[in-house]
């Protein structure tokens, strides 16, 4: 009955119409669905360009949060080489500080530098040089 109505070349060429048709949506539904996936991309690497970005502020601050830990570490164990030398500085002045000054004293009159005494009391050399100093208005004035 079809084949009263139309012909094999007509039947044919709607089917091949047909198959453009569902060709041209497949197309049309590829391109949209391509559209999104670049969207996405793009979006996804912004994304990652501001991760990178917060990655690297991440490392500068680890890197001075680091620098920060060496120069604590290296404060206290500043502090706990001179601690000694600290309290007995100042723990007990009344004996510390006479007997700092006869040393001084006696090292200098055998003819040693500042610099000599400061390495052997543990003192800086500028303390070494004042306490030198003090040693020879001592014995001027007496």
């Amino acid at each position: 009955m079809v084949s009263e109505y139309l012909s094999y070349p007509d039947i044919v060429a709607i089917f091949a119409f047909l198959l453009v048709v569902c060709v041209f949506i497949r197309a049309l539904f590829f391109r949209k669905q391509t559209d999104r996936l670049s969207d996405d991309l793009r979006l996804t690497q912004q994304e990652l360009a501001i991760a990178l970005a917060d990655l690297e502020v991440s490392q500068r601050k680890q890197t001075v949060n680091l620098g920060f830990q060496d120069d604590l570490q290296n404060a206290e164990l500043t502090m706990k080489l001179q601690q000694p030398r600290l309290s007995a500085q100042y723990g007990n002045r009344s004996t510390t500080t006479p007997e700092r000054y006869l040393y001084v004293r006696s090292l200098a009159e055998k003819g040693m530098s500042a610099e000599e005494i400061a390495s052997i009391l543990q003192i800086s050399i500028h303390e070494a040089q004042q306490l030198v100093n003090l040693s020879k208005l001592a014995i001027v004035s007496q």
